[in-house]
């Protein structure tokens, strides 16, 4: 069954023309994941499918039931839900009713794994078609039988599921070098011959004057026939020339790199201590006694499940709450997972230089390197997609100087090039980095020292992968709270107790030390 059909999609913003689609048609037993790069049209093709927006041409024919789990927004729901609770909220509303078609734009954002195995379970069960835009790679294979892949506003479609997709794309890739690289080869091959022919003319001696006639009438047959078997050789040699296929070379993709300002490190050995008895938020207890200290330029990872309590932490941290003790002359900056630390009437550059004091010039450099165009740049940010926002508040943050970066789920709506990017920014930038993602990979990759909110408390949680050598984490680990527990000491804010206590274990810890080396 024909669920849905689209026919000849055409939509601009303005002068760029995001979507040229001739045809579209999902049936029933269709799962299909829409992937693309940060702000190709996704979002824009889901919404006139769904008839939130209309296209410029082009008609939509749905001919099922239907729901829509839309990205992240202005749900009404945000003011007392962390964003994972929002998604799970709506996806739940949106299988409730059984579609025979379900549309979902990002559904694992901000889920943490329990959240991700429900819903990847719900979307199983569905009996009908699915469309599906999302970056994880791992939901896509579990749930996809067909990967529609929009560049430059056009659709081309593969059969199977991301990983699939990836074989793919990679056997096209190779296959398409090789007959470039055969190409170069017989060309140059040709152009060498049919140079060395006219070469070879050329040098064919005329008739000498001192040569008798008998001898120059010989002379001149053998050299007339010698060039003409040369002349023949190079034509055809040309002709081959002339009739070879051409062959475009190949585009290497462009490369997305995410650059920081230079930054002054504060001279304190601790970027940020805290000590909250109690953190609430709408009258409910998230974390009590919360005791953390993070040394100047550690990367910590917070986890915990939707509704914990990272968000409020994270937050509570920026604003400098009671309890919390930032080191002096340190520059914070915050990313909101809301995505709403931009302005949607200035520009991509004006909403960068309000809170940088970089020259306007590297700031467009910045951004382009994060494949903004140079028209993007001077475009409002209301017409930017969810990925391409994130990359600008991104920009933001790392632009503006801050030493201290506190990013609340910077992964989500990004493609995958652009998270591996983020990831290299995160090694490079010499600051400290608060976190919370749910990418796994992400976490493993970057984090120095992880914390989950569990039960109410703030528990010292490390993902340690098999393959690594464990002797050195260990070694890691224990530098690490060794180094915090020496900051923590150094205050005078803490009690005889707690003096006592940490004492008590930075000695233990500093003669395992001794003992190990």
């Amino acid at each position: 069954m024909l669920a849905l059909h689209a026919e000849n999609i055409i939509k601009y913003y303005g002068d760029r023309l995001i979507l040229d689609i001739s045809d579209i048609k999902i049936y029933s037993e269709d799962r299909v994941g829409l992937i693309g790069t940060n702000g190709c049209g996704k979002t824009t093709l889901l919404d006139i499918i769904t008839g939130k927006i209309q296209p410029d041409e082009g008609e939509v024919h749905i001919n099922t039931t239907w729901s829509y789990v839309t990205q992240l927004g202005n749900s009404g729901m945000e003011e007392y839900l962390s964003g994972g609770e929002v998604t799970k909220a709506k996806v739940f509303d949106a299988v409730a009713s059984s579609p025979s078609l379900l549309i979902a734009d990002e559904p694992t954002a901000n889920l943490d794994s329990d959240a991700l195995a429900v819903t990847e379970n719900l979307f199983k069960r569905i009996k009908g078609a699915l469309i599906i835009v999302s970056h994880d790679r791992a939901f896509l294979d579990a749930l996809c039988n067909k990967i529609f892949r929009l560049d430059n506003g056009k659709i081309t479609e593969f059969h199977g599921n991301y990983s699939s997709y990836a074989k793919q794309i990679e056997l096209d890739r190779t296959t398409r070098i090789n007959e470039y690289d055969r190409f170069i080869a017989e060309k140059t091959h040709l152009e060498g011959a049919v140079f060395g022919m006219a070469r070879s003319e050329k040098r064919i001696k005329k008739t000498p004057k001192r040569m008798g006639n008998s001898e120059a009438r010989l002379h001149k047959r053998s050299s007339t026939e010698i060039k003409k078997h040369l002349a023949r050789q190079r034509k055809g040699l040309q002709t081959r020339l002339d009739k070879l296929d051409e062959k475009e070379k190949p585009k290497d993709p462009h490369t997305l790199k995410i650059y920081h300002q230079g930054v002054k490190l504060p001279v304190s050995r601790a970027a940020m201590s805290l000590d909250i008895p109690m953190l609430k938020a709408g009258g409910k207890i998230l974390v009590r006694n919360a005791l953390l200290t993070i040394p100047t330029g550690a990367k910590i990872a917070l986890t915990g499940a939707n509704g914990s309590g990272k968000t409020t932490l994270l937050s509570y941290v920026y604003k400098n709450g009671e309890g919390v003790r930032i080191a002096p002359g340190s520059r914070v900056a915050f990313f909101s997972q809301k995505l709403d630390s931009v302005e949607d009437n200035l520009s991509l550059l004006d909403n960068v230089l309000n809170s940088s004091t970089i020259d306007r010039g590297i700031v467009r450099t910045a951004l382009a390197s994060m494949l903004f165009t140079r028209t993007d740049i001077d475009k409002p940010v209301s017409i930017l997609s969810g990925g391409e926002r994130v990359k600008l508040q991104l920009a933001c943050a790392l632009l503006s100087g801050a030493d201290f970066l506190v990013l609340d789920e910077v992964t989500n709506y990004l493609d995958i090039r652009a998270i591996d990017a983020l990831e290299q920014l995160m090694h490079k930038f010499p600051g400290t980095i608060l976190y919370v993602s749910h990418d796994r990979r992400l976490v493993e990759n970057t984090a120095d020292r992880i914390y989950e909110i569990k039960n109410m408390g703030l528990v010292d949680f490390t993902y340690l992968s098999q393959t690594e050598d464990k002797t050195d984490t260990d070694s890691i680990l224990l530098n690490m709270r060794l180094s915090e527990l020496a900051s923590f000491l150094e205050r005078g804010d803490i009690s005889d107790e707690q003096m006592e206590k940490a004492q008590a274990e930075y000695d233990s810890l500093a003669d395992i030390k001794r003992k190990t080396r």
